[in-house]
């Protein structure tokens, strides 16, 4: 019988605010990695990560990334695509972006490169 990918250590698994779980497999002042599962049409709102990169790996399922910029204190979308089971997308420091999940079966894993727990935040986004 296959497990769900976030039984495998469910004592640190945690809950974010906007609906999607994660673990946090490794955090340090270098690197980051985060491993998320989402349900269909949850997302996690436009964000950025201050000065890491973020390197994320679609598992399974299927997301919506967008990305935006700011233009006269609006954000304005400038690219939107699906990332699908198998590929990777990834965003540079300071880069906003947005990742929504398509289906229930969406896993993804992350990484952030300086962990963002050097720049003061504890919190996956």
């Amino acid at each position: 019988m296959k497990r769900p990918l976030l039984s495998i250590i469910p004592n640190q698994t945690v809950n974010h605010p906007f609906g999607y779980q994660y673990i946090q497999l490794i955090c340090n002042r270098w690197l980051e990695i985060l491993i998320l599962a989402w349900k269909a049409g949850i997302g996690s709102r436009p964000h950025n990560h201050h000065l890491s990169i973020n390197f994320t790996h679609v598992l399974s399922g299927q997301l919506l990334e967008r990305k935006y910029c700011l233009s006269r204190g609006q954000l304005m979308v400038v690219s939107e695509k699906v990332i699908h089971q198998g590929q990777w997308t990834w965003t540079s420091p300071n880069e906003i972006h947005e990742l929504v999940s398509l289906d229930d079966a969406a896993r993804t894993l992350h990484f952030y490169f300086p962990g963002r727990l050097s720049l003061n935040s504890k919190q996956a986004s």
